[in-house]
């Protein structure tokens, strides 16, 4: 299962240790308007991809499931535009 990380606060490094637990999950990249903040988490974690916009993301990984990790009044969008390019979100 291809995994995509948005979101790369706090609670990313509790919700990335938990994704990794999944048998055969494979984190393809995280997103986060704060590339900086990615490029950090990504490089915590042996994490490859990094990406400002979650439409890189689905674009160029194609994961199986997004786990939205960011600010709450943004998710409606990212919702919308993740349900019409046919994946999955688990929202925190």
């Amino acid at each position: 299962m291809k995994i995509g990380i948005v979101g790369c606060g706090l609670n990313s490094d509790y919700h990335i240790n938990f994704a990794r637990t999944y048998p055969d999950a494979e984190i393809v990249g995280v997103v986060d308007k704060d590339e900086e903040k990615a490029r950090q988490c990504a490089a915590r974690y042996s994490i490859k991809w990094v990406y400002g916009k979650i439409e890189d993301l689905v674009e160029q990984q194609a994961p199986d499931v997004i786990q939205y990790l960011a600010v709450s009044g943004e998710r409606n969008t990212i919702n919308h535009d993740v349900y019409h390019n046919n994946h999955y979100t688990y929202t925190i």
